[in-house]
């Protein structure tokens, strides 16, 4: 049972006030939990029903933020989430869809007023969000569920150079063309698996100095994948960031992408902005 007498004041503008709800500390949930900054104090609740409890009873202060952790698409229902909305209106109730989460929207419809982001996805979102109150300005979840917000709408004032490893050469054009108007300049990575229709398959011969973030594009993380983003490691050296992108990762993905080099895993489809953002990340992703 929560103390009733628990009350805390209002919190500087660049803390949050979170509660994690749901199996957060099992299965891929563990993998992509955030902890909270120096300073600050949050609570965790095994279900949406507790929160609710604990909401109407006034045992807890009223988080900005709710971090509702689903594993499976019947593990809340849109009775809940209203409930829970009705109760909390000033509270930002984002669902976090575990992996079998991802058809559920093909066959039925995200809740209104919640923000949806998948596990995989987490990561980079929250990263972002917490970086924004840092400079002043509001989380991503403040903004209205679906709406998009950029922080690329201005090109940087330096060029840094990328390396792209990608199998198909027209993934490795897509990213170039999408990257250069941010000051991202990529450059492709030849190798026996890496192929390009008109090279003559010329030795590589990159350097750690040359580039100062690498993406290598991937599948399901198979060996060839693995291969190409240790090769990414061993040129980039064990400073830059590498960004690897996976088709619908799973938590054993980013255990083994850790071991391999990576500093952050992304879902496909990522957001233009996650990838920036990741492309400036010195922390490895958390292996367990």
């Amino acid at each position: 049972m929560v103390d009733s007498r628990v009350r805390r004041s209002h919190p500087e503008p660049s803390k949050v006030e979170a509660w994690l709800v749901g199996p957060w500390r099992r299965g891929e949930f563990r993998c992509v939990r955030p902890e909270a900054a120096p300073g600050e104090q949050w609570f965790e609740l095994d279900r949406i029903e507790a929160a609710e409890d604990a909401i109407a009873a006034g045992q807890l202060p009223q988080p900005l933020v709710l971090l509702l952790a689903a594993p499976r698409p019947d593990w809340t229902t849109p009775a809940m989430l209203e409930n829970l909305l009705a109760r909390a209106p000033l509270t930002r109730t984002v669902v976090v869809a575990g992996s079998w989460c991802e058809g559920e929207l093909r066959t039925g419809r995200a809740s209104a007023g919640v923000h949806r982001v998948y596990w995989h996805q987490f990561p980079a979102w929250w990263r972002r969000s917490r970086s924004r109150i840092e400079q002043g300005l509001p989380p991503l979840w403040s903004y209205p569920p679906g709406m998009p917000v950029s922080e690329s709408l201005y090109p940087p004032t330096e060029t840094r150079s990328v390396l792209v490893s990608a199998p198909d050469y027209a993934v490795f054009q897509t990213l170039r063309d999408t990257l250069a108007p941010q000051g991202l300049s990529c450059e492709w990575q030849q190798s026996p698996t890496n192929r390009r229709p008109d090279s003559d398959h010329s030795p590589y011969t990159a350097t750690a100095e040359t580039y100062a973030a690498g993406i290598v594009d991937g599948g399901q993380l198979d060996a060839r994948d693995s291969q190409r983003l240790k090769h990414a490691r061993q040129i980039l050296g064990a400073a830059a960031p590498v960004t690897l992108l996976l088709d619908y990762p799973r938590a054993e993905h980013l255990a083994r992408s850790a071991e391999a080099g990576a500093t952050t895993v992304l879902g496909k489809p990522y957001g233009l902005d996650d990838l920036i953002d990741s492309l400036q990340v010195t922390t490895p992703p958390r292996a367990k």
